[in-house]
């Protein structure tokens, strides 16, 4: 059985809510409920759920880059745009540019990203028009 929050919360001494919020650094938590807290976390082994925090925010902290991995350009970008994506508080799902019908484009078009980088060098490319209709920011 996985650890949860509640879990946490029970070892601190804190409600559920104070655990979230003490995870995510909220101003409202004091310095003392956050130290207990994490250390609880620690203890107990306790990694928050990407899944579950997406869900309550309808954020899901990840940015697609769609890159022709056979133009040597790209590769070299890759680093810093990844390490600039994490700082930011994101992670990078890296895509081969396949052409349109890449089954991995699903999952750009499934909103499960909250924005995309393209480097489409394929000009009858329908997915910057897809991300459009979706509501989806890209570059």
């Amino acid at each position: 059985m996985s650890v949860t929050s509640r879990d946490v919360a029970r070892l601190a001494g804190v409600s559920q809510p104070t655990v979230s919020r003490a995870l995510r650094d909220d101003p409202r938590v004091s310095h003392e409920a956050r130290t207990r807290v994490l250390a609880a976390a620690r203890e107990l082994g306790y990694v928050p759920s990407e899944l579950g925090r997406s869900l309550s925010t309808s954020a899901t902290r990840q940015v697609a880059l769609v890159a022709d991995i056979g133009n040597m350009l790209y590769p070299v970008l890759m680093g810093p745009v990844h390490d600039r994506l994490l700082a930011g508080g994101y992670r990078m799902l890296m895509l081969a540019e396949q052409g349109d019908e890449a089954p991995e484009y699903e999952r750009l078009l499934d909103r499960s990203i909250d924005g995309a980088i393209l480097t489409t060098t394929l000009l009858n490319s329908s997915l910057p028009y897809e991300l459009h209709r979706r509501g989806l920011p890209f570059v």
